[in-house]
C-alpha cells in the first residue's frame, strides 16, 4: 500500500492519467513511465484501451502495482518495469 497522500500518488495519477488519454493516439497498445528521477517515486504503465483507468483505480485502490484485464482490453501499473 502506498500514502495517498505522498509523492508516489503524484507518479501513480500522471500514469494513469496519461494512459487514458494517451493509449488511443498510440494505437490501443502504449507504455508509460511517470517523468519522476527517484526510483522510490517512479511508476511505470500499459495500456491496450483507455476507458478503464478508474475501474483500475477503483479495483486496485491504495496498492502499489495493479491490473485488470477484460477481453479485449487491459491496463496494468507498477512501481518497476516491466516493458
Amino acid at each position: 500500500m502506498y500514502d495517498k497522500n505522498g509523492p508516489l500518488a503524484d507518479s501513480l495519477y500522471y500514469v494513469l492519467v496519461t494512459l487514458k488519454n494517451e493509449t488511443p493516439n498510440q494505437g490501443y497498445d502504449y507504455y508509460v513511465t511517470s517523468p519522476y528521477h527517484n526510483d522510490d517515486l517512479l511508476a511505470y504503465g500499459h495500456a491496450t484501451c483507455s476507458s478503464n483507468s478508474i475501474y483500475l483505480m477503483t479495483t486496485c485502490d491504495g496498492r502499489i502495482g495493479g491490473q485488470v484485464e477484460f477481453v479485449r482490453c487491459s491496463m496494468r501499473y507498477e512501481q518497476y518495469s516491466f516493458s
